[in-house]
């Protein structure tokens, strides 16, 4: 699995990484732009909440490999947009594509971590940060100095690289009958995970705001330097790989929950700095701490999720994906909005205001997973 996460952080790093110049060749402002994303967001969640219904009824298997090709073609139709309308269809594609992929593998990756009986998934998530810090880079330069057709080539050869993975070591899990489904119980939503939704969906829109708009605040700032806009993604990504390969230790020590609440308060300090700086460098940093501290919150929030509801894990995810969907869709929208009428910077600070909110909520407390008990 950790092949396929690669892959999914390579094909988001080269979207990202490639907005502004994808932007400037449709034609499209902060607020058309952040109105895109918006949708794209919306496309992501309903594939997400929707996409349990498939898991529970077909091998996963399969579904990886679909979920990597329809990416793999939703990010290249991407990078390849210049026409507003070609940018809006290709990201609601990506939204589609992708958040399908994530749901996949994230259960897949859950479902291992209990089979092992140890932990994995921050792990698992670091292989998507790495390839996602590469990723955005690479589609930065690449954009620039050769073109997008050529982001295109090595985000087909990174998700060919999962399918045969996928193929050939995934196993082909049985899946259960109708009436098994049903012995089993219907899916109990709680009060436990509506809150790890909510607290999913502020942290995820954090992330996504600073993938969707690092490159363009950079931009901003030093347009002698847009070679390397996505460096800011990628300091994003690589400070969230750095923790996130030592983070199945950390959630050993000090379980989900208490690393959710440290996480989010480093990307709010992270999200601070960048929301009052004006200088290139310190901007960088501050996107730095920000992958530093997102890097355990999604991995921790679907290791709780599952462990409040064993028997649906994958019901499970779709479930906190579905009660985030408002912060995460709403997010995109206003940023845009504000970053017209302010600044980037205003709108980066904002988020930060939001991640203070998640920090206290994150500290609800309600079950414990066998990782918080060991």
């Amino acid at each position: 699995m950790l092949t396929q996460f690669f892959a999914f952080g390579i094909g988001a790093g080269q979207w990202s990484g490639t907005v502004p110049t994808v932007a400037a060749a449709s034609g499209v402002d902060s607020a058309t732009l952040g109105l895109a994303f918006t949708i794209f967001t919306a496309a992501y969640i309903l594939s997400m909440t929707f996409g349990g219904a498939a898991l529970a009824r077909l091998p996963t298997r399969p579904l990886l490999i679909v979920g990597n090709v329809a990416s793999a073609l939703a990010v290249s139709s991407f990078v390849l947009s210049t026409s507003p309308v070609a940018l809006f269809v290709s990201l609601i594609g990506i939204g589609v594509a992708m958040g399908f992929l994530d749901l996949a593998m994230n259960a897949e990756g859950a479902q291992v971590e209990v089979e092992s009986g140890r932990p994995m998934l921050a792990r698992l998530h670091g292989s998507a940060s790495a390839g996602s810090a590469l990723g955005a880079i690479v589609g930065s330069v690449l954009a620039l100095t050769v073109g997008t057709w050529a982001s295109v080539i090595v985000c087909f050869v990174a998700h060919a690289g999962a399918i045969v993975v996928v193929y050939r070591l995934t196993p082909q899990r049985a899946v259960r009958s109708r009436a098994e489904r049903q012995a089993s119980g219907n899916f109990p939503g709680s009060t436990t995970l509506i809150i790890l939704g909510i607290v999913f969906g502020i942290g995820v829109a954090g992330e996504s705001a600073a993938g969707m708009w690092s490159a363009r605040l950079l931009d901003e700032q030093a347009p002698q330097l847009a070679v390397i806009a996505g460096i800011g993604i990628s300091f994003f990504a690589g400070c969230q790989a750095l923790v996130r390969f030592s983070g199945d230790r950390l959630r050993r020590s000090f379980g989900d929950r208490t690393l959710i609440g440290a996480c989010l308060t480093v990307a709010a300090i992270g999200f601070a700095i960048t929301g009052q700086s004006s200088s290139f460098l310190m901007s960088v940093v501050g996107f730095a701490l920000v992958g530093f501290g997102s890097a355990l919150t999604v991995p921790c929030v679907f290791a709780l999720s599952v462990a409040a509801s064993p028997r649906h894990g994958g019901a499970a995810i779709s479930y906190i994906a579905a009660v985030a969907g408002l912060p995460r869709i709403l997010t995109p929208w206003a940023f845009g909005l504000i970053a017209a009428q302010f600044s980037t910077g205003t709108a980066f600070g904002l988020i930060a205001v939001a991640l203070v909110v998640a920090v206290v909520l994150s500290q609800i407390r309600g079950h414990r997973t066998a990782v918080e008990r060991r």
